[in-house]
């Protein structure tokens, strides 16, 4: 997550900058990164990772998660809530001398703060909650994630109800916990646009 959110940031700040030819065909490829299921990329995204040295290990899953559908989620809720920023506010910082990094830095980023709850919210949620990609990736012998750490602690033949449960209320905690920490800017960045 702390790298799918500057980088959909930074890319749909660079999108928004460029003609309206090109932001349709770059986000088109995105939508189309988006219509392609988990399942069905699994088995070429591993191969990678094992040409690369990159399988079972930690930076692997991490590479696999902000190469997957993630980003393109990033990137068209913040391509949609800069449609909403007036250009001349960035024309503005571009004329006082402001670079494009330090425009996205000091002035975009703190505008895009509700869409960044967003964003932030439901990729954690789906990052957590992710099971294919970390039993697939790190295997079951070279790490595991909470999802998958319950997946292991069920049996075949019996069950640890005890540890079970509390590892359940554990995974639940922590979604919840941040989700009431963004809660403000959740709902404003969901409900911007609603009304003009």
């Amino acid at each position: 997550v702390l790298l799918i959110i500057p980088l959909g940031a930074a890319l749909s700040f660079w999108l928004s900058r460029r003609s309206a030819r090109l932001r349709r065909i770059v986000l088109a490829g995105f939508a189309a990164g988006l219509m392609i299921p988990p399942a069905v990329i699994l088995l070429p995204t591993i191969r990678i990772l094992t040409f690369l040295h990159l399988d079972h290990t930690y930076p692997g899953l991490v590479l696999a998660n902000v190469g997957g559908g993630y980003l393109s989620f990033a990137v068209f809720v913040y391509s949609g809530f800069l449609r909403s920023i007036p250009g001349e506010i960035i024309e503005a910082a571009t004329v006082d001398g402001a670079g494009s990094l330090r425009v996205w830095r000091t002035i975009v980023m703190p505008l895009l703060r509700p869409a960044t709850a967003t964003v932030t919210i439901f990729l954690s949620l789906w990052i957590w909650n992710d099971f294919m990609n970390p039993q697939f990736i790190l295997g079951p012998l070279h790490g595991q994630t909470i999802t998958t750490g319950l997946y292991l602690s069920v049996g075949q033949f019996s069950t640890d109800y005890a540890q079970l449960f509390g590892v359940m209320l554990l995974a639940a905690v922590i979604p919840v916990a941040g989700y009431l920490a963004l809660q403000k800017q959740f709902i404003a960045g969901l409900t911007s646009g609603a009304t003009k």
